[in-house]
């Protein structure tokens, strides 16, 4: 009987010390699963934010480029309305200047505008 009983706990220690192998190679396993998850989520992440920021700087520098355009395209436009009000007289260079036109152009002009009749820019 007392053999049967060493035999026992024997076992039974060598079954706690498996069982206590096993959960930590399990645990160890579980841990190893969660940082690769982690680290498949962060670079997920990463690329979805690499992602946003180049349309980001897509969309900025479209933006840049139509305002540019636009400006342009309004600045001749303007050039253009106060070249015809004055008659092709004077010089209204917007691009260049930076504002509604040459000294002259706009002397003409308001000579132009208050010597008419009723100020409207009718000529007589």
């Amino acid at each position: 009987r007392l053999l049967g009983g060493a035999v026992g706990r024997c076992c039974r220690a060598q079954r706690h010390l498996a069982l206590a192998a096993w959960r930590q190679h399990a645990r160890a396993a579980h841990w190893v699963r969660l940082l690769e998850a982690e680290e498949a989520r962060r670079e997920a992440l990463d690329a979805a934010v690499h992602a946003l920021l180049g349309a980001t700087q897509d969309a900025w520098w479209l933006h840049t480029v139509v305002g540019s355009w636009k400006n342009l395209v309004c600045a001749e436009a303007l050039e253009r309305v106060c070249a015809t009000a004055t008659g092709g007289l004077g010089s209204f260079d917007v691009a260049r200047s930076g504002s509604l036109g040459s000294l002259r152009g706009e002397r003409l002009l308001r000579k132009d505008l208050t010597s008419d009749s009723g100020g409207l820019g009718m000529r007589r």
